[in-house]
């Protein structure tokens, strides 16, 4: 008698406490697709060129508190958002949160120098590269950029060193024309001349 009891009383708690777990799981799904179709609205917004509209759709998506991943994804879209309508200084903001979020995520280090050096701010990005130099020695992207910035230096002889870090197979013509310049500026036109050929 006792066992059978036991047996029913622990079904009554569990129906109790099951009920709270279902509508828990129903609110939050109900959460979760208001989310996504925020997220739809600022894909759609973004997608269509209303730029404002999307950056306001993309911020009260992320006061849903989505995934990590699909913050990620928000913080990238407006980042570029901002950066389209010349806002760096809400752009430097975004890669900071995203930073905080994925603080090994090779996005943020090299939108970051490409962001210092659109604004020429030539101090913060020296200081930049020495700082992650090591870290970020491995992308193709970053070195390349670390070329520009000698290249805009004026310190053509450095930038060659730094360009020509890259594998032949990850550049392209762009990067070739960079070289050809660093080559010209140094007055090395034979050089410049066999890389054209």
């Amino acid at each position: 008698m006792g066992v059978l009891i036991l047996v029913i009383s622990c079904g009554l708690l569990f129906l109790y406490y099951s009920k709270d777990i279902i509508l828990y799981s129903l609110r939050n799904r109900e959460d979760y697709v208001e989310s996504s179709k925020l997220f739809r609205v600022a894909e759609d917004s973004y997608r269509s060129g209303y730029l404002e509209n999307s950056a306001v759709s993309y911020y009260n998506y992320l006061n849903t508190n989505p995934s990590k991943v699909n913050k990620i994804l928000t913080y990238k879209r407006l980042f570029e958002i901002n950066v389209l309508r010349g806002d760096f200084a809400a752009a430097f903001d975004i890669l900071d949160q995203h930073e905080k979020l994925s603080p090994n995520d090779l996005f943020v280090g090299i939108n970051r120098l490409k962001l210092l050096l659109r604004e020429e701010n030539f101090p913060a990005a020296k200081i930049f590269i020495d700082a992650n130099y090591n870290r970020l020695k491995k992308s193709p992207e970053f070195i390349d950029l670390v070329g520009t910035y000698y290249m805009m230096q004026e310190n053509y002889e450095r930038a060659l060193k730094e360009l020509e870090k890259i594998p032949v197979r990850k550049r392209d013509y762009s990067f070739t024309k960079k070289i050809v310049h660093c080559y010209v500026k140094q007055n090395q036109l034979s050089k410049a001349l066999s890389c054209l050929h």
